[in-house]
């Protein structure tokens, strides 16, 4: 699962780093202002779901997570993401 995804499904997530069994860091992620190529359009006439090419959303709530597929202009909201396979 990429980075990105995973900050899709826990916006709120803490990312601890481990470094010889210590944390030497603690970062809280952030979404991102643009998701490419992890997220699918839940458009079925979206040109990305009928031809081989890159999604490309921009995130319109990063609270509630809503994304605006940058070619049909439909929104996914986070009840509807799936992840490209």
């Amino acid at each position: 699962m990429a980075p990105t995804s995973k900050v899709l499904i826990a916006p709120d997530a803490k990312l601890n780093i481990i470094e010889d069994y210590k944390v030497t860091e603690k970062k809280v992620v952030e979404v991102p202002d643009r998701i490419v190529g992890i997220v699918k359009c839940v458009n079925p006439k979206c040109i990305t779901n009928n031809e081989e090419m890159t999604t490309k959303f921009e995130v319109i709530n990063k609270t509630n997570i809503a994304l605006r597929c940058e070619y049909c202009e439909k929104i996914t909201d986070k009840l509807h993401l799936k992840l490209v396979e």
